[in-house]
């Protein structure tokens, strides 16, 4: 049997030949993670003069917004394209491209034959109407005393009193007819241009002026022009001059016919122009067109705007603030929330410190009236800076640099 104490060496053999357990390799430190920006300390004088402010984030519906492709044009009342509708020689052009006019400027004066011809039938008619004029008193003269004898003592034949009041009949129509003409041709000069007080010259001296001058029927300025000098132009012309009101312009929305029934005369707008649609003004809704197109199945939504920036033939985006409303969504004013090395963020006051302010992540929809849905990153009630938040994004911004230093 063997001995306890001779056991002892050969279990002491038996353990150092098994060794220990390998001690585990050092594991190689990851690299860390930038640090983010830590919170923004100002002195109570600093906050003071930028202003510092916070309201709460709130639970509240937002209406919501439609964007919908656009493009700009002139208003359709805003808008001439000045033609002539007689054939004559252009004499004299005043005005060039871009030229700024008011109404009712002289733009052009022609020399016309058509219009010395319609002249002259008028002073002609107004020359015949003296010479029937007589005739009509005579001839009913003559049919009165006709009438008269007949009644007393027949001593006329009934069908002289009747010849007689023919001829006044005859006499009473001519005189109407060279009325109608010498309308006819004082309305034939209106159309083709003469003022009334020009009208009025005429038929007082009778003097032909074949020359007439197209003026603008609009204030505005010119924003095409197709006539030379000494040009033939006639009616077959579509447009001499255009002339457009630059500063009153029409936004045509194409709105799916889907989010019709979110629009509406009245409702706001946004329109976003410009390189990658940085610039934008208001507007306003004002008409819904009545039919769909049926290739794009949209309808033009028009919005009025006034803005300098904007010019006619423009591409757009147009975001209009729809009639329906959202449910109630946890939002915070547009001025909050900053931009912060590619991240959304707002800054919230540091617990239990003064004019100290975190910068918190957070998921933001689309602003809406002024307001910021948030998606994450904050709760109802939570306190977050407003006014000022852009100087403590500069200072967040100032820290980032000085760390990487």
């Amino acid at each position: 049997m063997l001995r306890v104490p001779f056991l002892l060496p050969i279990l002491g053999l038996l353990l150092s030949a098994c060794g220990e357990p390998p001690a585990a390799a050092p594991s190689t430190p990851s690299p860390a993670t930038p640090p983010g920006p830590g919170p923004v300390r100002l002195t109570a004088a600093s906050a003071a003069r930028h202003g510092i402010d916070t309201a709460a984030a709130t639970m509240r519906p937002l209406r919501r917004q439609l964007v919908a492709p656009a493009r700009v044009t002139f208003a359709s009342d805003g808008i001439a394209h000045v033609g002539t509708p007689l054939r004559g020689r252009v004499t004299s052009v005043l005005v060039n491209l871009g030229s700024e006019v008011p109404a009712g400027a002289p733009l052009l004066e022609l020399d016309s034959q058509e219009l010395g011809e319609a002249q002259l039938d008028l002073v002609q008619a107004l020359g015949r109407l003296p010479l029937l004029t007589p005739r009509v008193e005579f001839s009913r003269d003559e049919w009165q005393r006709a009438k008269a004898l007949f009644a007393e003592s027949q001593g006329i034949a009934e069908s002289e009193v009747r010849r007689r009041e023919a001829e006044h009949t005859l006499a009473t129509a001519a005189v109407r007819e060279a009325e109608l003409t010498i309308a006819a041709a004082r309305q034939r000069l209106a159309l083709y241009g003469m003022a009334p007080a020009a009208i009025d010259e005429l038929v007082r001296t009778g003097t032909l002026q074949p020359r007439t001058t197209l003026r603008a029927p609009l204030a505005g300025t010119v924003i095409a022009h197709d006539v030379a000098l000494g040009a033939l132009v006639g009616p077959d012309h579509e447009a001499l001059l255009t002339i457009a009101d630059t500063n009153r312009l029409w936004v045509l929305a194409q709105v799916p016919e889907s989010r019709l029934d979110e629009c509406a005369p009245g409702s706001d707008a946004e329109v976003r122009f410009g390189d990658g649609n940085r610039q934008s003004c208001r507007g306003t809704v004002a008409a819904i067109a009545p039919s769909v197109d049926p290739s794009t199945r949209t309808a033009a939504v028009r919005i009025h705007v006034r803005a300098p920036g904007l010019r006619a033939g423009m591409f757009a985006e147009a975001r209009i603030t729809a009639t329906t409303t959202t449910d109630d969504v946890l939002v915070v004013p547009a001025t909050a929330v900053q931009n912060l090395d590619g991240q959304s963020v707002v800054f919230v006051p540091a617990t239990g410190e003064s004019n100290t302010f975190v910068p918190r992540p957070v998921e933001v929809g689309e602003p809406v009236d002024g307001f910021v849905p948030l998606r994450a990153g904050l709760s109802p009630g939570e306190a977050v800076v407003t006014t000022g938040s852009f100087v403590l994004k500069a200072q967040a911004l100032q820290s980032l640099g000085d760390d990487g230093q």
